[in-house]
């Protein structure tokens, strides 16, 4: 059975107006006593593994080299655990051994600290270590289950994490509550020669949605969006941002859905549209083994055609946000022509993943990219349609322009076994 609050914490009176004391978990307590924290502990019978909590009930989960004590495959499924008895907002605490500390004093250390250490006192069964941490593994762990702002701590109770090679980090679980009449300010990707008229149709369409308004232009796009970006937050203080790149095509429907849909999420950091490649004949950042028939697909990847991002993805995440970096083939080349590079956007995406962002894409605002035609999607024949400008322009979008998943993934097969034919031929 699981309880919640107020049942386990007997000096909190909802009824008689006298407000509960804050839930504190102390998991894997032992025999260690923290004033004002309930211990868990497995000796009593309680798996840590399985709490017998409510969803968003604890104000605070605290665990003292406990985590190593599963092994390394259930790490994420021990945090989410964790994660789900918290409040949002709630903090999460968390010790472990540093692996790199460990390494670092290996000279100095006498083998039985080294054992102990890595493996555990092995006093009884549980007293047994599964898994090893560094600081930079243990931050992602907890970014992946929904903790943000992770940063170290300073020991507060007799325990575990005052030993000179523990880990201490805590963290924030990310909630992000409907904000009534959100701010955005719009992020144009304009080059310095491009489709004038379009663009000015773009700003145009953020004035009358009364939207803020920058633009990146120039030579470089990393430098110019990042600077851009940084002028968006400094400037105009938006809950979200929202970015278009000058060839995209999208009319006002289209950026209030990607709005509305993110705005309603607690969860989602980022959403994006549906924008055919200009390159070959599917939409960008298309994975074959992905559903999109649902209207929001959570994704990896996702594209700045029409983007909508929380500023608190740029509170967390350390600058510079868009930058590349050369790529190296299977004989030790580095390049920009080789598979392995990073493009400035890409790393944005990987930067967000490390961090555990929630990204989806919205199915259903497809938008069109301006190639002096419009490619959209088609869910008929074989997945494309042109549009030219023009008709756009008088018409609007184009009929039929929804995905269809099928053709693409049936094609992306029939693409690999000429590949694998072609090799093995």
């Amino acid at each position: 059975m699981k309880t919640t609050h107020n049942e386990s914490n007997a000096s909190g009176d909802s009824q008689s107006g006298v407000a509960a004391c804050p839930l504190k978990l102390n998991i894997g307590a032992g025999k260690t006593v923290i004033d004002g924290y309930t211990p868990i502990d497995i000796k009593d019978g309680i798996d840590a593994i399985k709490l017998p909590y409510e969803d968003g009930v604890a104000d605070e989960v605290y665990a003292s080299h406990v985590l190593e004590h599963f092994p390394y495959e259930k790490t994420h499924e021990v945090l989410r655990e964790w994660s789900r008895v918290l409040k949002p907002g709630g903090i999460m605490r968390i010790c472990v051994p540093d692996m790199e500390k460990i390494v670092g004093s290996w000279a100095d250390a006498t083998k039985k600290n080294l054992s102990r250490y890595l493996l555990g006192g092995h006093i009884d069964k549980d007293d047994v270590h599964g898994a090893v941490f560094d600081e930079s593994m243990l931050r992602t762990a907890m970014h992946h289950v929904g903790i943000g702002f992770v940063k170290p701590f300073e020991p507060f109770a007799k325990d575990t994490s005052t030993h000179p090679i523990s880990l201490n980090l805590e963290g924030v679980k990310r909630h992000w509550p409907k904000i009534e009449n959100p701010k955005v300010t719009l992020v144009l990707s304009q080059p310095r020669l491009g489709f004038t008229d379009h663009c000015e149709r773009l700003i145009a369409l953020a004035q009358h949605m009364k939207f803020g308004i920058v633009r990146a232009n120039g030579a470089f796009w990393d430098r110019d969006i990042e600077s851009a970006t940084i002028g968006a937050l400094t400037g105009d203080n938006p809950d979200f941002v929202l970015y278009s790149d000058y060839d995209s095509v999208f009319n006002p429907e289209d950026v209030q859905k990607l709005i509305d849909t993110i705005n309603d999420s607690p969860t989602m950091a980022a959403i994006g549209s549906v924008q055919m490649s200009r390159h070959d004949d599917k939409p960008l950042v298309f994975e074959a083994h992905l559903d999109y028939s649902t209207k929001t697909t959570q994704v990896g990847y996702q594209h700045f055609g029409l983007l909508v991002v929380r500023r608190q993805v740029f509170e967390e995440m350390p600058t510079p946000w868009f930058w590349s970096t050369p790529g190296m083939d299977q004989y030790g080349n580095v390049g920009w022509t080789v598979g392995t590079r990073s493009d400035a956007d890409i790393t944005f995406w990987r930067i967000m993943r490390e961090h555990g962002f929630e990204v989806h894409q919205h199915n259903e605002v497809v938008i069109g990219h301006m190639i002096l035609a419009v490619k959209w999607p088609k869910n008929t024949g074989y997945g494309v349609q042109l549009q030219p400008i023009e008709n756009y322009n008088r018409h609007g979008k184009a009929a039929n322009a929804t995905i269809n998943q099928d053709i693409y993934r049936k094609r992306m097969e029939e693409e690999a076994k000429k590949r694998q034919g072609m090799t093995n031929g």
